[in-house]
């Protein structure tokens, strides 16, 4: 259902951008484009994912060192290719991340999964910081017309908060909980508390003040990064927009990416680059041509290089080894 969604969706989306498009005035928009800025805000995508790796590894303390940063931007990597493609997106590549660094760095899925808690818990938070610089930044009639829930931050604050709390506080607790857990049958109780402790292991990286700083700088520079190849496409384009309108389309595509759409967020990505751009005064022709280049540029390198790791690796049969033995279990 959720495919079918998605079809219905991204195809009204992609109509909803195409309808009236002149597209005589597209090819003389993207002929003024800068080559040069657009080559950088490329390469920006690049960075960007290796911090993503760097910060993944880091959240694998006391053992950082230990794992290895190209296994994981490959897991990164993969894992949006797949993100991209699937119409419904629930959690494809995140799973998939779960496995293949289990299976690469000896790892249990659980402590991986921690890791990944923590990793989202540092993006609601760099998205609320995001939302408290766009209330501060974007002009007041354009700010009126968004939506009032996303004029606030809260959710992501409480929820950065909470696994805070959960990093510091779940293992003592956890471990006083144990002890009265008498009633659960002793097989059981095993089985819980080694869950349990794995899991809480991917979050010690937040119990150590040096690498929760660390790891909320680089979160806050991949926001800034991510800010910054919507700034230099802009700059390619020559609108006369500033770090708000870049911000503006960063926050407002992290927000329909929840939505379902058609596979490679065909229509859904383009309407949404589109009506942010025509909320700060952008004719539709020169936002749509700039659509497609930051659909180029935004998504492109993650297609090419996952495709070339899955046809350079063995990611295939990891998988279906993987899906074997996740099936089997289920069974037993």
């Amino acid at each position: 259902m959720r495919g079918l969604a998605g079809a219905l969706l991204g195809g009204a989306a992609l109509w909803l951008v195409l309808r009236d498009v002149q597209w005589g005035a597209v090819r003389a928009v993207l002929a003024g484009v800068d080559a040069g800025l657009c080559a950088l805000a490329v390469l920006s995508i690049f960075v960007t994912l290796g911090m993503l790796a760097l910060r993944w590894q880091l959240l694998f303390y006391p053992e950082h060192r230990e794992r290895s940063w190209r296994a994981l931007l490959a897991g990164i990597v993969v894992s949006q290719m797949l993100n991209i493609l699937s119409p419904v997106r629930l959690f494809v590549g995140e799973v998939v991340r779960v496995y293949a660094a289990g299976h690469s760095e000896g790892l249990s899925k659980l402590r991986v999964l921690g890791t990944l808690g923590a990793e989202k818990a540092a993006d609601l938070a760099a998205f609320s910081i995001s939302l408290l610089l766009l209330a501060g930044t974007l002009p007041p009639p354009v700010l009126e017309l968004l939506p009032g829930w996303l004029r606030r931050a809260s959710l992501g604050i409480v929820a950065f908060t909470l696994v805070l709390v959960a990093a510091v506080a779940g293992p003592p607790l956890w471990r006083w909980l144990e002890r009265r857990a008498f009633f659960l049958p002793q097989s059981w109780a095993a089985w819980v508390g080694e869950s349990v402790r794995t899991t809480l292991a991917g979050l010690a990286a937040l119990r150590h003040a040096g690498m929760a700083l660390a790891i909320a700088g680089i979160s806050l520079l991949v926001l800034a990064l991510s800010m910054g190849t919507n700034y230099l496409l802009l700059k390619a384009f020559g609108f006369p927009l500033g770090w708000s309108a870049a911000l503006l389309i960063l926050v407002w595509h992290q927000v329909g990416d929840a939505l379902p759409a058609l596979p490679a967020k065909m229509g859904m990505h383009q309407l949404l680059t589109v009506t942010a751009l025509s909320l700060l005064g952008i004719d539709w022709n020169a936002a749509t041509g700039y659509a497609i280049v930051l659909y180029v540029v935004a998504l492109g390198p993650k297609l090419l290089l996952g495709g070339v790791i899955l046809a350079a690796g063995n990611w295939m049969p990891l998988l279906r080894a993987e899906y074997a033995s996740a099936r089997a279990a289920l069974r037993a």
